[in-house]
């Protein structure tokens, strides 16, 4: 299987991105501002609600040296050999929300985040 990258994040500005814990059935622009209401607390922690959800959030950057991207799948081959993504915008951080749970060092996208320094320690040493 070959995997192709299209970079079409070039010339745009740097985006906000939000990973939110709900499955939302739409692929086009929202008025994300309608339905996402958000403040930040005197600790850095975020609060925030989405369609009367309360969430909780917390900002995750990306490691020293790296940057997020934002990727579509283009319709491929039917046979799945190929795989072609279209980079739509980069960043350097995202903000991360759970549902009804404060944010911690346990959440997914955070772990992540320390296995790519761990993996950077280890290829260093």
């Amino acid at each position: 299987m070959t995997t192709n990258f299209v970079d079409k994040s070039k010339q745009k500005p740097l985006v906000e991105i939000q990973s939110i814990p709900c499955r939302v059935d739409h692929t086009g622009p929202a008025e994300v501002s309608q339905y996402f209401h958000r403040e930040t607390l005197s600790n850095g922690h975020e609060k925030a609600t989405f369609r009367g959800r309360p969430l909780d959030g917390h900002t995750v950057s990306a490691p020293d040296g790296y940057k997020l991207y934002l990727l579509k799948e283009k319709r491929t081959a039917v046979d799945g050999s190929n795989k072609t993504f279209e980079v739509h915008a980069s960043t350097d951080k995202l903000t991360v929300w759970n549902l009804d749970k404060e944010p911690s060092e346990r959440d997914p996208i955070r772990r992540a985040m320390n296995w790519v320094q761990i993996a950077q320690a280890l290829a260093d040493d």
